[in-house]
């Protein structure tokens, strides 16, 4: 054979060869290649490297996997990247050459996601394995399994002290428990977020002795049910989210064995960490609640972490007044004002504002995490208005040498301190102060003489100081004046 023959079928060897080390995708590549789950509980570890895009795969590359469901039920799938993959898990029910929608979620932070579904004896689930846009391949590790029986009514009985415990809206997605009410009796019901338990650091930190704290965050919803419920497709009484405190009756022949339901909402990450307690009401739990006396001090505790979350209050006012609420105590804690309708006035730390007469509610409460003992003083000064006069007018005319009565007047009929300041007017400085007076006024009235001691131009304005039960006012001007006889 010519050489050139035996070079031109090296060359057509070489090309027609597969690539020495080409990478194979996975055998999961494909939808039609899902790698099949025989039996629950089943662990697998999985790869993306190498992975390609189908039709099915929404632009991104994935791989999938086949479970043939033998019983009814609820399913969870757990996902963890092994390095430093960013996926997206979805699962689908298979219906002849369709897919329809369970599930989805992206990973965490950690690498980490779940899922959970529901299916019925023979049906196809299928579960897709996604790279997010800009992220490594890598590989994974993906448990499906059986949840556990679904919680029923009535669920285990609520001590006095309560329930702490912790939802995964994968892995524990609900938990029921009950507690018994008379009918007539107020009780109050308070779910409450935790704060988990702190999170230790890595032995090669140099400050691993420290531990982290973490805030108490919980996307839990509770749902009362009333007596005899059998299955939660029932009507619940009220629903609530994990930061809830309310208060709750039994009508008439409606008392018995009351149902919580406790659940983990859709898109509730993580663990959820609660904390529910239901007790009686106490007389400073409702209305009409503990009076609270003017300038008076009132000391109580609150616990956000149990069930004595608010304590309520409540006065009466006659007239128009300046209110001070004031507040002491652990940060966290608000004082509520709210009208005998109920209509909300105002909300704070503290209050300082007008109100109308009428009859008030008063509540201090707890936020979620917050405990410890307050103080709360209620001042209440009916507003005034006042004026003033010489000789009975606001504008006088009068002979040197006389004496003038000047008068103040009070609305409301109040008494208290009263001063008068006199001032002389001078055509180049303006009015000039000349002198005070104090006197004290009774019954919504004060007077006092005046003798100008020059001709010229005076006039007098009087500050009511106030009483604790009555804020101070100030008058305008009465002018007067004086002249040395009828030439002038």
């Amino acid at each position: 054979m010519r050489p050139s023959r035996i070079l031109a079928a090296a060359i057509l060897v070489l090309l027609t060869a597969p690539a020495a080390g080409a990478a194979a995708p996975p055998p999961n590549d494909d939808r039609a290649t899902a790698q099949a789950v025989p039996a629950l509980p089943a662990y697998t570890v999985g790869t993306l490297v190498d992975a390609t895009t189908g039709q099915d795969e929404g632009g991104s590359s994935a791989v999938w996997y086949r479970y043939i469901a033998a019983t009814d039920g609820r399913f969870t799938a757990t996902f963890d990247a092994v390095g430093e993959l960013d996926a997206d898990i979805a699962a689908f029910r298979q219906v002849r050459s369709q897919l329809v929608f369970l599930d989805a979620e992206s990973s965490d932070v950690k690498g980490a996601a779940g899922l959970a579904f529901r299916v019925r004896a023979g049906q196809t689930v299928l579960l897709r394995i996604s790279r997010r846009v800009g992220s490594v391949a890598d590989r994974f590790e993906l448990r499906l399994s059986a949840a556990a029986p679904e919680v029923k009514p009535p669920g285990t009985p609520l001590g006095r002290g309560g329930v702490t415990s912790t939802l995964d809206r994968v892995l524990r997605p609900e938990e029921a428990y009950s507690y018994t009410m008379r009918e007539g009796v107020t009780y109050r019901v308070n779910v409450v977020p935790v704060t988990p338990p702190p999170t230790a650091r890595p032995a090669t930190d140099p400050d691993a002795e420290d531990v982290e704290e973490q805030a108490p965050t919980c996307r839990a919803n509770v749902a009362l049910y009333a007596p005899g419920t059998t299955d939660f497709g029932a009507r619940p009484e009220w629903v609530g989210g994990c930061d809830t405190y309310r208060l709750f009756t039994p009508a008439r022949r409606a008392g018995g064995r009351y149902v919580f339901r406790v659940f983990a909402p859709r898109g509730a990450r993580g663990p959820q960490r609660y904390h529910l307690q239901v007790a009686p009401a106490g007389p400073n739990d409702t209305a009409p609640g503990t009076f609270l006396a003017n300038q008076v001090t009132m000391r109580g505790a609150l616990a956000a972490t149990g069930v004595n979350r608010v304590d309520l209050y409540r006065f009466a006012l006659k007239r128009r007044s300046r209110l001070k609420l004031s507040l002491a105590g652990p940060e966290g804690l608000t004082v509520t004002l709210r009208n005998d309708r109920g209509a909300l006035v105002e909300q704070g730390s503290a209050i300082d504002r007008e109100i109308k007469p009428g009859r008030y509610f008063v509540a201090v409460q707890a936020a979620a995490g917050t405990r410890g003992r307050y103080r709360l003083r209620r001042s209440s000064r009916t507003i005034t208005r006042s004026s003033i006069s010489i000789s009975g007018v606001a504008r006088a005319r009068a002979r040197l040498g006389a004496t003038l009565t000047v008068g103040v007047r009070l609305r409301p009929a109040v008494g208290g301190p009263v001063r008068v300041t006199f001032e002389r007017f001078d055509p180049e400085a303006g009015w000039l102060f000349l002198r005070s007076v104090d006197a004290r006024a009774a019954n919504g009235r004060a007077r006092l003489g005046f003798r100008p001691p020059a001709v010229g131009r005076f006039r007098a304005r009087a500050v009511y100081l106030g009483t604790k039960a009555a804020a101070g006012s100030q008058t305008g001007f009465a002018n007067v004046l004086v002249t040395a006889g009828s030439g002038e």
